[in-house]
């Protein structure tokens, strides 16, 4: 079987991007090189060929399938929502409540960890980032306001109500 479908359809199939280890592991091979060129042609046969997704490496050097970055806004509402951990729904109510609020000031209330939970609620739209001299003033978007309701307006939910919140959606 052709390695470079194989890629194409885990990255298909999986909710979470994956790590070229994991990709290599599917495609039977450990020299890292031969895995990292069989991804590569994947992603650019893929990205060539296609015109609506695209096969993006992530910042954690990960790999996932996504809509081309022309066509996200557009259909990012239609994406079913992952649950949040613990400590990300922390930060998201931490940011709710002292909105806007420095990233740094996030991490010193939070602790280095908050960095990752802000980079993923930024890519799942929760919480937009703007930049402000050496920091990021963050604050909670529209799509937050609609996922949690007016409650998440007034500040009224807790991370324990928001946790509630995400079971109902379900």
């Amino acid at each position: 079987m052709d390695p470079k479908k194989i890629v194409t359809a885990a990255l298909f199939m999986s909710p979470n991007p994956l790590s070229t280890r994991q990709l290599m592991n599917l495609v039977n091979t450990t020299e890292y090189d031969k895995g990292l060129k069989i991804i590569k042609k994947a992603q650019k046969q893929f990205n060539e060929a296609n015109d609506a997704l695209e096969i993006i490496k992530t910042e954690e050097n990960k790999y996932r399938m996504a809509p081309k970055r022309e066509l996200t806004k557009k259909v990012s509402s239609l994406a079913s929502e992952k649950d949040f951990s613990k400590a990300v729904l922390r930060t998201l109510a931490l940011i709710a409540f002292k909105q806007p609020i420095k990233q740094s000031k996030v991490a010193k209330i939070r602790g280095n960890k908050s960095y990752k939970h802000i980079d993923e609620l930024v890519e799942r739209s929760f919480v937009k980032k703007t930049k402000q001299k050496r920091t990021y003033v963050l604050e909670t978007t529209r799509k937050f306001t609609r996922y949690f309701g007016e409650e998440a307006k007034k500040k009224k939910l807790t991370p324990k109500t928001m946790q509630t919140k995400l079971q109902e959606k379900k």
